[in-house]
């Protein structure tokens, strides 16, 4: 895998990780509803299995 694909794909799991921390935090406030929560527990959810789609190009790339 060439460095460029590489860091692309490093940097879209950091994008993915800080928008997951970001979206744990707004859940754990009191004020939004349970339906508010539960789609943001989905879409944190489909952000960790994206991440994981990444690190499966990224090993089969390397040659892992």
């Amino acid at each position: 895998m060439d460095k460029d694909t590489k860091e692309l794909l490093d940097l879209i799991k950091l994008r993915n990780n800080q928008n997951k921390e970001l979206l744990k935090n707004i859940k754990n406030d009191l004020r939004i509803s349970t339906t508010n929560k539960i789609n943001l527990e989905f879409v944190i959810t489909h952000l960790h299995t994206l991440n994981l789609f990444i690190d499966k190009d990224i090993e089969k790339k390397e040659g892992k």
